[in-house]
């Protein structure tokens, strides 16, 4: 018997995660755990899309696995169907792997974005080309069209019932330059094709704008110094997300901006005290008006926005109508749990906190599902104005909704992100697919405002509609603050 041996060079290159190639047999079990978890588990697979249309996009997607994908081409098949699902809270991340072991970090385009009517302008511009100026249209990048970038990532941004606010919000500030780079091979130095405001077409070359991710942190603490440090960077953390001023005496107004509902995370002294002593500063004051600033609030822990709410308003009520969760059987549930991410203790899903209410339907035990008492006191039963625009969503958009059905307010500013009749979540599980190692990041309950509003997918839409202009960005002029200190004033 001859033995061959193939000896590899000790310095030969091994394979990154990345670039690792997987058979068809492989990707084809991940594609059915996932296409199983969406049919037997998920709460919003066919809430705006027809069964019979998803059922065409699973049949779709499948057939365009092939041999050899990497775990990249893999994701980048998956995307336009979790779309397809239209649940803002469901979309998928490449393994943690990829992340850790890929040759070289992102970078991105050296301008920031607006987009109007489907165009994209520069608003601001960061780059060494200072003829580039706010107010130009990109035309191009390296003989790509940008329209063509733009329409690949609306196709894979998830969003509620397909928002277009919050999809073009995400593709203005994350997406553009990503799937630029991932889906068409976008490099720098980049070759931009810019029209101005006169028509004129001209080219510019700049280099990208290094991401350069936080150093640990290697000074030594005492104990003491340590915790005063931890102190500092939670105060912080909880202004960035809460915090409120008082307007001019003539005025009569509190200014109250919330940027996100996760600020128990970090407050020292805990929500429910930080509310307490807002409002009673509030009633000490006794302002006629107050502005409820929520532009940028993408939600967070939905506790904060039933305690919020119970300083406006007189009568018991309800931020959540009610949750449901249709399901083949809980023993499906089970298994599938073997491929969740462990989270931690409240985060996850968990058996325990499911109550059936039905044959195949559920809800969760712990969601608050009747009536609330208000505040005992310090309540506010002035003037109240909300600003929102399409970064509202998840809980902060529930929030909004409920509010408006339940207590007048002066809603002003743009539609939200998240749906007005409700949306999925409650608890969000991490689904991994076992062998590329893709995260898919999976809402279990269906969530309902209390709101008479059709699910058609339409975010909550103001009744004092007012969306700032491309010079007003450029200017940093608050039209909506504005319009809402109008409506406020006696």
């Amino acid at each position: 018997m001859l033995l061959s041996f193939c000896l590899i060079p000790a310095g030969f290159p091994q394979l990154t995660h990345a670039e690792k190639q997987f058979s068809k047999e492989a990707l084809q079990d991940d594609f059915m755990l996932l296409k199983t978890a969406l049919e037997e588990a998920h709460p919003a697979t066919y809430w705006y899309t027809p069964k019979d249309s998803m059922d065409l996009y699973f049949a779709r997607t499948y057939l365009q696995i092939s041999e050899n994908m990497t775990e990249q081409e893999f994701y980048r098949l998956l995307m336009p169907l979790l779309a397809k699902v239209q649940c803002g809270h469901t979309y998928a991340e490449l393994s943690k792997s990829f992340y850790q072991n890929r040759a070289s970090s992102p970078s991105y385009w050296p301008l920031e974005l607006f987009i109007e009517n489907e165009r994209v302008y520069v608003l601001e511009n960061l780059s060494s080309d200072s003829s580039i100026i706010a107010g130009d249209e990109l035309i191009s990048v390296n003989d790509i069209s940008i329209r063509t970038i733009y329409e690949k990532a609306r196709s894979i941004q998830s969003a509620d019932g397909d928002n277009p606010h919050w999809k073009d919000l995400f593709i203005r500030w994350y997406l553009l330059d990503e799937v630029a780079s991932n889906y068409f091979g976008v490099s720098p130095p980049y070759r931009f094709v810019l029209k101005n405001e006169a028509g004129h077409l001209r080219e510019s070359e700049v280099y990208a704008f290094p991401y350069s991710p936080p150093g640990p942190d290697k000074r030594r603490y005492t104990k003491k110094q340590l915790k005063a440090k931890i102190r500092m960077e939670n105060e912080k953390k909880t202004a960035e997300q809460f915090s409120y001023r008082f307007t001019a005496a003539d005025t009569g107004m509190a200014y109250i901006k919330i940027k996100g509902f996760s600020y128990d995370d970090y407050s020292i002294i805990g929500y429910k005290k930080m509310h307490a002593q807002l409002f009673s500063r509030i009633d000490s004051l006794n302002p006629e008006a107050i502005i409820i600033d929520l532009r940028g609030n993408s939600g967070g822990n939905l506790n904060l926005a039933e305690n919020l709410m119970s300083y406006l308003v007189d009568k018991p009520f309800k931020v959540v109508d009610r949750t449901e969760l249709q399901l083949e059987s809980t023993q499906y549930l089970k298994l599938l749990q073997a491929y969740f991410e462990p989270r931690p203790k409240g985060r996850g899903f968990d058996m325990k906190i499911v109550k059936q209410t039905g044959p195949m339907s559920y809800e969760m035990k712990l969601s608050k599902q009747k009536y609330i008492e208000p505040a005992p006191k310090h309540r506010f039963r002035g003037k109240v104005a909300v600003i929102t625009d399409g970064w509202v969503f998840s809980a902060a958009s529930l929030l909004v909704s409920s509010l408006k059905s339940q207590r007048k307010i002066y809603h002003v500013g743009e539609e939200t992100g998240g749906a007005a009749v409700g949306c999925s979540g409650g608890r969000i599980s991490r689904l991994i697919l076992p062998n590329t190692q893709i995260r898919v990041f999976f809402p279990h309950f269906r969530i309902y405002a209390v709101t008479d509003a059709k699910a058609d997918g339409s975010g909550v839409k103001p009744e004092y509609p007012v969306i700032p202009s491309f010079e007003d960005k450029k200017l940093k002029r608050d039209v909506q603050l504005q319009k809402a200190f109008e409506l406020l004033m006696p």
